[in-house]
């Protein structure tokens, strides 16, 4: 008869593979070393688990249907506005793709426009083949919200990084002598077919390139969007609704289209409907892409409370973690929750007593809120006056202050409000404070949603009554500066304390909890409680208190929700599944759990850092670790065959530790070699 509980599991989980072994224990006394009932390895491929080609399919796939909703806005912009039918759009949809060719349309325009000849005659559905070959081909739009990808590793796959792809646009165009996309294509075609004609007729071996060969890029800003202005300039007096109204719906306005957040509405068109964050025309246009807002955590003691509600009210499981997940996404930190919640915390972990106080408290409630009361006037507390703050309102003579904000990122969290510090440094503050109260909170909103606003923004918001008030603020300071100031220096003028910007740098990340639970600390802090605490007869639990609920909530949720790592996930998830067949191998537990009663697991700590990086990149992050134990491996080895003596793993060991010394005594300050350590 088998025991019962004898089995040991152990697990090595590294990025190329899973090393197992099955040990039992020895049923002889006396004899602890286990017997091994099997061990294996599960290994995969080199480059099996990379989400950059998941990523490169789900771009494309974007791509195309951001085109194709692209043309189908201006089908129904044209449509709206007469220029064709719905019958003349299905049977062009009907046709397939367009014209292709229709670059050589564009670079007839263009060339006539340059040399200034008069223009071809064209028909509407040639500019719709020239305006739906320009959505198909919109050029390269430089960052913050263009096309460029900033990854490391770019190079590494093999790749043309989007810099070279724009340096051989202009480097083509130098070479025919041109300044448009259209025109290079059409040059370029005409020297490819002559090139060609002649590899055909064996007059060169090489066939030259096509042009999609040549990885070019044009840019946007400089190239592409220029030339398409000018061809509907050009053609504006061939056709009676081509304006400049329908050529802003298109384009956007010059010179920085994407500014323009209202220019896809010049033209009306009901059937046109778009969020707040596009912005631009509709066939240069683009949403925003909110990079903050990717991947978000959950908070985990709102999902539990939230689950738990749900639940109760008669939701599936499935569908009560869906909504709990929805609703307890972490905020940003630049949130006025967190903002405040930082302060709390910051108060709740000040402890202190007098001289006739035997045992440290905590602040009480009065003594936060007064502190609280000061901290909103200015929006922050330097350390040492948040110190003297403290201690001249609570009489303390001993306290924990100096040592908690020994931290440097400790005095970021004395300050409260972000806005009121940038107002406070300003050198026009009086004046901002005068501001009628509906232009402070206009001020205030904008400097809280990031934008950054020059006082000079604010001088044209108010009227001539405001504004003379306004004025005579500016004037006092100026006097005030002009007094105070030494030969050396310049007396500021108007023109500089109005161009002065206020912006406002706010935390970046995101919070550690959702909204709700931020707003209960807080409050639960200015009370005089402790948040974090168990419960006792003087307080109830605090809501940052890890209960067994919300412990048992975060085991329940599935490893794909908890981590968006697809290396650690996918690595994890295997190794689910190796568990769950060693348990139900008949050789082993026989699907009999209880006989495991120990189990270890060994995870490679590199696991995180390598998700991402292909075989390539792996191989080349290892060799630059080793370069420094190998160089001075390489040191001890020719210096142990010269001297005759024996290499070591300790004297190499020893002999990296006096490298990163620099071959210097650290307490005699006496330089040394390698023989003084083959010498001992």
């Amino acid at each position: 008869m088998k025991k019962i509980g004898d089995l040991h599991l152990s697990f090595d989980v590294g990025h190329s593979s899973i090393g197992w072994a099955v040990l039992r224990q020895s049923p002889v006394a006396g004899k602890p070393e286990p017997e091994i009932l099997g061990t294996g390895v599960v290994t995969f491929g080199a480059d099996d688990c990379l989400a950059v080609n998941r990523r490169k399919y789900r771009q494309a796939r974007r791509n195309v249907r951001a085109t194709r909703q692209r043309i189908e806005r201006m089908e129904k912009l044209l449509a709206h506005l007469g220029l064709f039918s719905a019958a003349e759009l299905a049977a062009k949809h009907a046709q397939g793709t367009g014209d292709s060719f229709s670059w050589r349309k564009a670079a007839a325009v263009l060339t006539a426009v340059r040399e200034n000849k008069p223009v071809p005659a064209m028909s509407w559905t040639d500019l719709w083949e020239i305006l739906r070959w320009y959505a198909h081909n919109r050029g390269y739009f430089s960052p913050p919200w263009g096309n460029q990808s900033d990854v490391p590793s770019q190079a590494e796959n093999d790749e043309v990084s989007d810099t070279q792809k724009v340096a051989n646009a202009n480097a083509t165009m130098k070479e025919f002598g041109t300044d448009t996309m259209a025109e290079t294509i059409l040059a370029y075609s005409q020297w490819y077919d002559r090139e060609v004609a002649e590899w055909q007729q064996g007059k060169r071996l090489d066939k030259p390139r096509h042009f999609k060969g040549l990885n070019a890029a044009f840019d946007r800003d400089s190239v592409v969007w220029p030339e398409v202005n000018k061809i509907l300039f050009a053609l504006k007096g061939q056709f009676e609704k081509l304006d400049d109204a329908l050529i802003r719906t298109l384009l956007g306005n010059d010179p920085d289209p994407m500014k323009d957040r209202t220019a896809w509405q010049t033209i009306p068109c009901p059937n046109i409907k778009l969020p707040k964050r596009y912005h631009g025309g509709l066939l240069f246009g683009q949403l925003i892409p909110r990079f903050d807002n990717r991947i978000i955590g959950v908070c985990p003691i709102h999902f539990a409370k939230r689950q738990a509600e749900l639940l109760a009210a008669g939701f599936s499981t499935k569908e009560a973690n869906h909504e709990a997940a929805k609703q307890s996404k972490l905020p940003a930190k630049s949130s006025s929750e967190f903002l405040r919640f930082r302060w709390a915390m910051q108060l709740a972990n000040v402890f202190g007593a007098a001289s006739d106080e035997r045992v440290t408290r905590p602040l009480s409630s009065e003594e936060r809120h007064a502190l609280t009361r000061l901290a909103a006037e200015s929006g922050v507390f330097t350390k040492q006056r948040f110190i003297k703050a403290v201690r001249s309102l609570t009489n303390w003579t001993r306290d924990n202050l100096d040592a908690m904000l020994m931290h440097p990122e400790a005095e970021r969290s004395l300050e409260l409000d972000p806005v009121q510090n940038t107002i406070r440094k300003s050198r026009l503050t009086d004046a901002i404070v005068q501001l009628p109260e509906r232009f402070q909170k206009r001020l205030r909103g904008r400097l809280t949603n990031g934008k950054s606003v020059t006082l000079g923004e604010v001088r044209e918001w108010l009227n001539e009554e405001d504004a003379i008030a306004f004025d005579a603020v500016v004037d006092r300071v100026m006097d005030a500066a002009s007094t105070r100031r030494t030969r050396k220096q310049i007396a500021p003028n108007r023109d500089d304390l109005l161009a002065e910007k206020l912006k406002v740098e706010f935390p970046s990340g995101r919070a550690p909890y959702a909204r709700p639970v931020l707003r209960q600390a807080a409050e639960e802090v200015m009370k005089g409680w402790d948040p974090r605490a168990e419960q006792n007869v003087l307080q109830p639990r605090g809501c940052l208190c890890q209960t067994e609920q919300i412990k048992e909530a975060q085991l329940q949720r599935r490893l794909e929700e908890k981590t968006n790592n697809h290396l650690i996930r996918h690595r994890l998830l295997i190794l689910e599944r190796l568990l769950a067949d060693l348990v139900a191998a008949p050789e082993f537990a026989g699907g009999d759990k209880s006989r495991i009663t120990a189990m270890a697991i060994e995870v490679n700590s590199e696991l995180r850092t390598l998700s991402g990086k292909t075989s390539k990149a792996r191989e080349k992050d290892l060799e630059e670790r080793q370069k420094d134990f190998r160089s001075v491996a390489k040191k001890v080895e020719e210096t142990c065959q010269r001297r005759g003596a024996r290499p070591t793993a300790g004297l190499i060991r020893k002999a990296r530790v006096a490298e990163d010394l620099g071959w210097c005594c650290p307490y005699t300050g006496k330089e040394f070699s390698i023989d003084t350590l083959i010498d001992g």
